[in-house]
């Protein structure tokens, strides 16, 4: 597809800047399409995490297809208000009732405990699968429910299907160790090779795998590992890592379908002579609820228990007049990456709790620290009233507030491992999305990603060496750096007990002094926010400080005089590049063409018709921009003869790394110096911004606002966040139409 894109010219005359789009149109599928006679179809789930409303659908469409299984991968029974407040007996009910045949036990299965996962499973009617998961006998865990607990072989249109079930190893340390009571979890691929062994004596016709184990690049094995050692294996249907799988490795079919029930899973086993194929779909769940009407078995049963759920969890507890986010608009989990505001405000809520519970204490008085892990922070809560329900999304595996004392040595060893997957890529940009990825409260720590990271799966290794400070921050700011190998000084270290347990790598921890344990984690942040939103009289407003987490990403250079600018080279307005005569463009490949048009679009491919932007298949407009991708746009856009904005005055005295990823008070800081430097009179409108911005940048960043080049929600600007490839397309082409049009 292409794009043609209109001139612009100097702002002389008024010219309307249009847009248009070649359209291509594409037939309907009908995603129900009847098999043939002699196929298997097999419909699968992962992840639910309690979002079982649609199953009702998913029933009916089990019933309408001939020859049909239904199978999860794990991670059904946790995650919704539904599931916490029944410890996931709803979910198996509903399960029950929708028809599933199988089922396995992903690690959050454990959250209530091994003994209350067993006890679900008990009440299951489907067959419940891990082979690898062992009790503290070394007997499979689900032995003896409906069947052995790590295979089954069901018949269906005279083929017998042989099906064995797989839990991440993981879940040692992704669920709470303490709900374990001996539990064990065998290598996933060596108990694979011994279930295909089983099963092909028994003369299976193919054989499946479901395999809560997922694709995460830190995860050891995963799917992709298991389809490699064990070719046998027909299907894996897989879970745990809530990511879209459709491929192929040699013989081997994986599949995964996110998460939360967004989509349904189809496969279709087609058999001939000894062979078989597999057609694989993922079926919107939109359009199965649209094609399939409700079951109405299955629709009362969850209707009788969100009944009783949801009358509790609608009580409003605050109001904010902030968006605390954890996610960003597109789904990215940023507090496995970055600070966030939501996970800023659950770590300051460990502090108020934590304070309560130690007041009449020895240690009343030491200094207090708090630690949330950032995949235990499920979702964003919009400013406006606060119910529980909020509450609840955000943090919904009911873990505990727990305390323990730790010293500078200890919190440099945990906090080591919460960065060890962070990682820079090839463009500069911070990668590596981690649950242990630590959201704090108390203390600033800071980070250089590009030093020896701590190895989880090989501690003795070392304890890694890329958190180059701690500073205690007491509630006046007042800032004191930790340390490293202090063993003496006492800290008060709150958590969450799946954490402090040592949960998601955090074994640093799980020996340390424990002095208190308080509510559950969702009740302390409740609490927290409506003292809030009592002490600002019906509402808070929560500004995020944006400098916690520091990625090292800047070094201010010293001993030279930032306003003496007559050294500086000139840049010049009439070098700035515009586009002088209509160009069409090809469509980037990851830039959603939709109604109304993706928000980023014209700004995109207007650069790209400039040239700014690489002519490629990909754009990647959510990567994180680097000072040295920023600098060579830069030099395009403005004429300069040199990509070195140090000469030209545009980042002063401030040297950026390339590598590193620029925040949005970077940016401005930046483009600031480039307005200032054209002299130029420009229409500005006054705008008030409740963000906390660095000194350095408040005076550039307030005339970027004022000319509508940054453009915030309401007051709120988000400074110190990351710039991603689209929005900074947006600020340069903002930029762009203050001096042409």
């Amino acid at each position: 597809m292409k794009r043609f894109v209109n001139r612009k010219s100097v702002k002389t005359l008024s010219v309307a800047l249009s847009l248009t789009m070649a359209m291509s149109s594409f037939p309907a599928v009908n995603i129900f399409a009847t098999e043939n006679s002699d196929s298997i179809v097999i419909y699968h789930t992962n992840d639910m995490h309690g979002a079982v409303e649609n199953l009702a659908s998913v029933k009916t469409l089990k019933d309408n297809t001939k020859n049909a299984l239904l199978l999860d991968a794990g991670d059904a029974t946790q995650g919704s208000a539904l599931a916490t407040y029944t410890q996931g007996e709803a979910i198996i009910d509903i399960m029950n009732a929708t028809g599933y045949d199988a089922a396995t036990l992903g690690n959050h299965e454990f959250d209530f405990g091994s003994q209350k996962a067993v006890e679900n499973m008990k009440k299951a009617k489907f067959t419940p699968l891990a082979a690898n998961v062992v009790d503290a006998k070394g007997n499979v865990l689900l032995n003896g429910i409906n069947g052995n607990g790590a295979s089954v072989i069901e018949e269906v249109n005279g083929k017998k299907i042989g099906i064995f079930g797989l839990t991440t190893e993981e879940t040692y340390y992704k669920t709470n160790p303490k709900n374990l009571n001996g539990t064990e979890f065998k290598s996933v691929v060596e108990t694979a090779k011994k279930q295909v062994e089983l099963l092909k004596a028994q003369d299976v016709d193919a054989i499946i795998a479901i395999a809560h184990i997922g694709d995460d690049k830190s995860s050891n094995p995963t799917s992709l590992d298991l389809a490699k050692a064990v070719p046998e294996i027909d299907l894996i249907i897989d879970g745990h890592s809530h990511t879209i799988i459709q491929e192929k490795i040699g013989d081997t079919t994986i599949v995964q379908t996110g998460t939360a029930l967004k989509s349904l899973g189809k496969v279709t086993l087609d058999f001939k002579n000894d062979d078989v194929n597999v057609k694989t779909e993922l079926l919107d769940m939109e359009t199965v609820v649209k094609e399939n009407p409700a079951n109405a078995e299955v629709s009362k049963i969850y209707n009788e228990y969100n009944d009783k759920v949801q009358k509790e969890l609608q009580k409003v507890i605050g109001n904010t007049t902030t968006d605390l986010y954890a996610f960003d608009e597109d789904g990215t989990r940023l507090c496995r990456i970055e600070e966030t505001p939501m996970g800023d405000l659950i770590a300051d809520s460990m502090i108020y709790s934590t304070k309560k519970l130690l007041e009449n204490t020895e240690y009343k008085n030491h200094p207090v620290v708090a630690l949330e892990n950032g995949g235990g922070v499920r979702a964003n809560i919009d400013k406006g009233d606060i119910t529980l329900e909020d509450v609840f999304n955000v943090l919904p595996f009911g873990n505990i507030i727990s305390v323990k004392v730790a010293t500078p040595n200890v919190l440099y060893n945990a906090l080591e491992n919460g960065v060890c997957k962070m990682e820079i890529d090839a463009n500069g940009n911070i990668t590596g999305l981690d649950g242990r990825f630590p959201q704090i409260s108390g203390m600033r720590i800071e980070i250089d990603p590009t030093k020896p990271a701590f190895d989880p799966e090989n501690p003795t290794a070392g304890t890694g060496e890329r958190v180059t400070a701690i500073y205690l921050v007491d509630e006046n700011g007042k800032e004191t750096l930790l340390d490293r190998k202090d063993t003496k000084t006492e800290i008060v270290l709150a958590s969450n007990d799946f954490v402090i347990a040592g949960g998601d790598g955090y074994t640093a921890l799980s020996d340390l002094k424990h002095i208190a344990e308080g509510e559950v984690l969702d009740v302390v942040l409740a609490d927290y926010i409506t003292y809030l939103t009592e002490q600002n009289g019906g509402s808070f407003e929560y500004k995020m400080p944006g400098n916690r987490t520091q990625v090292k990403s800047q070094t201010i250079v010293t001993g030279e005089n930032r306003d003496n600018k007559l050294n500086y080279k000139p840049i010049s307005l009439d070098n700035f590049l515009y586009l002088k005569e209509d160009k069409e463009v090809t469509l980037y490949n990851d830039v959603p063409e939709i109604e109304p048009p993706y928000w980023a679009n014209e700004s995109i491919y207007y650069f790209k018709a400039l040239g700014i932007f690489e002519d490629s298949e990909s754009f990647y407009p959510n990567n994180k921009v680097t000072y040295g991708e920023f600098k060579v746009m830069l030099q395009k856009l403005l004429g300069l003869e040199s990509s070195n904005l140090e000469e030209y005055g545009i980042s002063e005295n401030i040297i950026f790394p390339d590598e590193s990823s620029l925040t949005r008070e970077q940016v401005a800081f930046m483009i600031g110096n480039v307005i200032k430097a054209y002299d130029v009179e420009l229409e500005s409108k006054p705008i008030t911004i409740n963000d906390n911005i660095s000194e350095f940048a408040k005076e550039n960043f307030q005339l970027l606002a004022e000319l509508g080049v940054l453009k915030g929600d309401g007051k709120n600007f988000n400074p110190q966040k990351n710039v991603t490839k689209a929005e900074l397309a947006v600020i340069l082409y903002n930029l762009t139409n203050l001096y042409v049009e």
